[in-house]
């Protein structure tokens, strides 16, 4: 629209590109920096150390710090690259003026989310239809249906977008084609059968619904939302579908679960094979972690001494960014991601900003299940 500037046709490109194709990522950020002159602020070391720019920065400081005790140098330099936003969108964000809004990026990431949502939805049609690879019914579940990310990951994305329809409900005038699109992102949720997006949702949705009708002293409505929640969640537990049949095995996997000697490489019982290896190894290295491009080879090396053969075939990660973190980089850099949760949820607290809070709580929580920001799909949007 008329009024953007190249910084904010950089910053919706990179946005646009983390959601549909992650690919094309670099090419928005190489615009911005040959473009920055044209709308250039004046820089200083206290303006990219503000705030929470700061601790992303010191993050990935620690990252080059830890390559000073690295024997996987080849790793570790993969790690710095893939991190790299850490350090440029800091820096990029304190030399750049916008005029675009919050909200104008909010409505393109939401427009980002229904456009992998019509490509996912064509790719399975496309298959199904022309390639016969599998049935409607295959290709619409499980990561069938998340064609352009890992589906742990879309699915935080669709939960975030899930909490921006909400908050725009609550707050505007009421639109059918909010019903539509949460419906839709909810739905989509549930196909990728993703357990802990769907645990996510089943948490951070009704809590957001429940504060704001708190705040509205709708007190009758909760009650009402209160028992459709126990009302949906029952009906899961007793039809038989699909997401019960995800959830039905981690009871059974905590129950039977060894530490050693297991080949066992499904997917509860690894992360929780990976999160004892995890901290075991944390244990030995408490300060400075094993360095930032050995800890994939520290956890499969301990494993394999473990006899957990399954998890160390595949080369698991930690499956939870703190543990990595502190397996990585040691307590300093487990703080230094903390620090980045605490001032936002101070800033957020502060502010009131319900959306913001409720965004990073998502981040969180996916965090406690996956390695989120050691790969690509998890770090610029975060």
């Amino acid at each position: 629209s008329n009024g953007l500037n190249f910084n904010d046709w950089s910053l919706l490109f990179i946005l646009i590109t983390s959601i549909v194709s992650l690919k094309l990522v670099p090419i928005g950020f190489i615009f911005w920096i040959l473009m920055i002159g044209f709308n250039k602020e004046s820089f200083s070391l206290k303006k990219l150390f503000s705030d929470i720019k700061k601790w992303f920065v010191l993050y990935y400081l620690l990252l080059l710090v830890g390559m000073l005790w690295t024997d996987n140098t080849t790793f570790g330099y993969s790690k710095l690259e893939n991190k790299l936003s850490f350090l440029l969108l800091p820096l990029l964000f304190s030399l750049s003026k916008f005029t675009i809004t919050r909200n104008k990026l909010i409505q393109v990431f939401i427009f980002s989310l229904c456009c992998s949502l019509i490509i996912n939805y064509g790719i399975v049609l496309y298959e199904t239809v022309f390639l016969n690879k599998s049935t409607l019914y295959e290709g619409l579940l499980n990561a069938n249906f998340s064609h352009l990310m890992h589906r742990s990951y879309y699915c935080n994305y669709l939960v975030v977008g899930c909490i921006i329809i909400l908050n725009r409900f609550f707050k505007e005038d009421k639109s059918w084609i909010d019903i539509i699109l949460f419906f839709f992102f909810s739905a989509a949720i549930f196909q990728t059968l993703a357990k802990s997006g769907v645990l996510i949702y089943l948490i951070l949705i009704p809590l957001f619904v429940i504060w704001k009708l708190i705040k509205r002293k709708q007190y009758k409505m909760i009650g009402i939302c209160m028992l459709a929640l126990v009302s949906t969640i029952t009906l899961f537990i007793q039809v038989e579908n699909p997401v019960k049949r995800r959830f039905e095995m981690i009871p059974d996997a905590v129950e039977h679960f060894q530490s050693k000697s297991n080949p066992s490489a499904e997917s509860n019982t690894s992360r929780l094979l990976m999160w004892n290896t995890s901290i075991n190894v944390f244990k030995e290295f408490p300060f400075t972690g094993v360095g930032t491009g050995d800890y994939d080879d520290a956890l499969t090396e301990k494993n394999r001494s473990y006899g957990n053969t399954g998890v160390a075939k595949h080369r698991y990660n930690s499956h939870n960014q703190f543990l990595n973190t502190m397996v990585q980089l040691g307590l300093v850099g487990f703080i230094a991601l903390m620090m980045i949760f605490l001032t936002g949820f101070k800033k957020a607290l502060q502010g009131k900003d319900l959306l913001l809070f409720f965004t990073l709580t998502a981040f969180f929580l996916n965090f406690l299940f996956e390695s989120f920001i050691e790969t690509q799909a998890g770090i610029i949007l975060f």
